[in-house]
């Protein structure tokens, strides 16, 4: 794992103007809790905006319920009869984004994969941009990405597995196909859910360089809203944070019980949690799972 300092320095190498600031409140560095965390650099009061941060990859998620006729570059939903790229990429796409440089990249790199069925919507296929934008960083970006904590869990090796087989020639070479397994790893451990701005119903996954790295507390002290422009996300304190406290997040809805916290956590995160609230034996198991 790299250490906190290099990693500063990378994030600070790749951030958006969000995070450029002559004096942050906030630090990496060595945690308590786990690996590496983010720290107060001075008393923060509740309801403080901490730090906005920008996504370094967003893209779809998807669910079987999800309508596939959504722009993979603006996420605006499209006409149900034509929705896909007219260059035979197979993502869905509105006029105005097939011009965008962003999309030309992308086309062209899934149709050098050859799509199996490009005129056919898959929902394996849209999946896949957003580890396949990965693949189009520049060496700073890619390190970044590298720099970020991987649960290795074999299942998240079947997203490309599954998804490889919609194309004729994909990428067969091992860095390749391992780059693009430890981005599912990457994505899986650190991103957040973001439902798309466009009222489409469509949901994204977001990689946010500095958000990703905070750790997990079933009682947080911060808080944290999506711009819905840019998704930019943007972390409040939800208490008096003090100089040299860690700022953490719950990965978990508040509002879950100590049993399905520990389940969610055990299966999406790789980890237990043993903080005072989970150890509280006359906390209810009882409260229903809200999603």
């Amino acid at each position: 794992m790299i250490c906190p300092k290099k990693l500063a320095e990378l994030i600070n190498t790749n951030c958006a103007p969000n995070l450029k600031q002559k004096d942050p409140n906030w630090e990496i560095g060595v945690s308590k809790i786990a690996g590496r965390g983010v720290y107060a650099t001075r008393n923060l009061k509740c309801g403080e905006i901490i730090f906005k941060d920008d996504p370094l990859l967003i893209g779809p998620t998807l669910r079987n319920e999800t309508p596939l006729n959504t722009c993979t570059v603006c996420y605006s939903l499209l006409d149900p009869k034509k929705f896909l790229c007219k260059q035979g990429c197979g993502l869905p796409l509105c006029e105005n984004c097939s011009r965008k440089k962003q999309h030309k990249a992308e086309c062209q790199l899934f149709k050098s994969w050859e799509p199996v069925e490009p005129q056919t919507p898959n929902i394996l296929v849209i999946r896949l941009i957003t580890v396949a934008r990965a693949m189009l960083f520049n060496a700073n970006q890619k390190a970044l990405l590298y720099a970020m904590q991987a649960n290795i869990d074999t299942t998240f090796r079947n997203e490309v597995k599954n998804a490889s087989a919609c194309f004729k020639n994909f990428p067969t070479d091992k860095k390749i196909v391992e780059y693009l397994h430890r981005t599912v790893a990457i994505l899986n451990t650190n991103s957040y859910e973001v439902n798309s701005s466009k009222q489409s119903d469509f949901p994204l996954r977001a990689l946010y360089p500095l958000a990703g790295i905070l750790n997990h507390e079933c009682v947080p002290n911060t808080t944290y809203t999506f711009d819905e422009k840019n998704y930019t996300i943007i972390l409040k304190a939800a208490k008096d944070i003090k100089e040299g406290q860690e700022i953490t997040i719950s990965y978990t809805k508040l509002l879950w019980s100590n049993l399905m916290r520990q389940l969610f956590l055990k299966m999406t995160k790789q980890f237990s949690c043993k903080c005072q609230r989970c150890s509280d034996p006359t906390v209810s198991i009882f409260v229903p799972f809200l999603v």
